[in-house]
């Protein structure tokens, strides 16, 4: 029976884990660079962790419903925050905001479907822009820790986080569309 709350203490993690994760990037060292990086993949780790130990073992939890994304947000908008800030020009705050402003809207979006009794049905688009975050993240990480010039140098990194920005967007859309397409039929 205690194991049923296993995803939600990794859920957990990724946002205990977080601050670490701030501490280490601003550290200029290679060692703390690189502790920041292991730090995140960790945290991704948990996420996929999280959901497959759950769904495999039907331990889903009304905590973990609420837990696991939000976990989520925080490792993802907060490390992108921490990015933009060493590297202003090629990760854009309005960018963040609006992947920001993306999950604010869907939570509202959710908490009204549930005040009419009406579930939310997750875009399966959504999961693909949270690997695609991920992934995005580890790259910068990566880059930070070994050749922060190629960031600052090319335009690679900026593509990559528009393109983030671009999938929030389009999902956010799919979610519209999906759940009012549910509730007219």
């Amino acid at each position: 029976m205690y194991f049923k709350f296993f995803p939600n203490l990794l859920s957990l993690s990724r946002i205990i884990i977080t601050p670490f994760i701030a501490f280490f990037i601003f550290k200029n060292t290679f060692a703390a660079k690189l502790i920041s990086l292991i730090l995140f993949f960790i945290g991704a780790l948990t996420d996929f962790l999280d959901g497959y130990i759950a769904r495999r073992y039907k331990f889903k939890t009304n905590l973990g419903t609420y837990l696991d994304p939000l976990a989520d947000k925080i490792l993802i908008l907060v490390t992108f925050c921490l990015v933009s800030y060493v590297y202003p020009e090629k990760i854009k705050i309005w960018m963040i905001t609006v992947m920001f402003l993306r999950d604010v809207i869907i939570t509202f979006y959710r908490k009204y479907l549930i005040s009419i009794n009406t579930t939310l049905n997750t875009s399966k688009y959504a999961k693909f822009k949270t690997l695609f975050q991920i992934l995005v993240i580890h790259i910068v990480l990566f880059l930070h820790v070994f050749n922060p010039q190629y960031i600052i140098l090319y335009n690679h990194v900026y593509l990559l986080v528009l393109l983030c920005t671009l999938f929030s967007i389009l999902t956010a859309i799919h979610y519209f569309w999906i759940n009012l397409y549910k509730n007219v039929r």
